[in-house]
């Protein structure tokens, strides 16, 4: 049993196996969880929190100007925005997460530079 003790939320994973597979599986899995949230120490980081900010008052801005037929394109364009953004975070934190692994294994002599 593997818990992730670093997150709010608490998950526990059974391994059946430790076939290459299996880990890679529960890697992944522990990946998703962990990009599912923002931890205080991103979510409260005063340069995230101000460019977060100054984002929203552009966002207001632009609304407020625009007639209203066009507040469905600019929340479209505004979703569209956070969907990229969303994946690219995620797709490099597991990267990351692979690399840092992968980095461990080496320097452990598990795998040959």
């Amino acid at each position: 049993m593997l818990q992730d003790e670093d997150s709010k939320r608490h998950y526990t994973y059974e391994v059946k196996t430790f076939a290459p597979f299996s880990v890679e599986l529960l890697l992944d899995d522990l990946m998703n969880h962990r990009t599912d949230y923002y931890p205080p120490e991103i979510s409260r980081h005063p340069e995230r929190v101000k460019w977060s900010e100054n984002a929203e008052a552009l966002y207001k801005q632009l609304k407020s100007i625009l007639p209203d037929e066009f507040h469905g394109l600019l929340l479209e364009y505004n979703d569209i925005q956070n969907a990229e953004q969303a994946v690219t975070e995620g797709l490099t934190y597991k990267r990351g997460f692979k690399d840092g692994i992968k980095l461990y294994r080496m320097l452990t002599g598990e795998i040959k530079w």
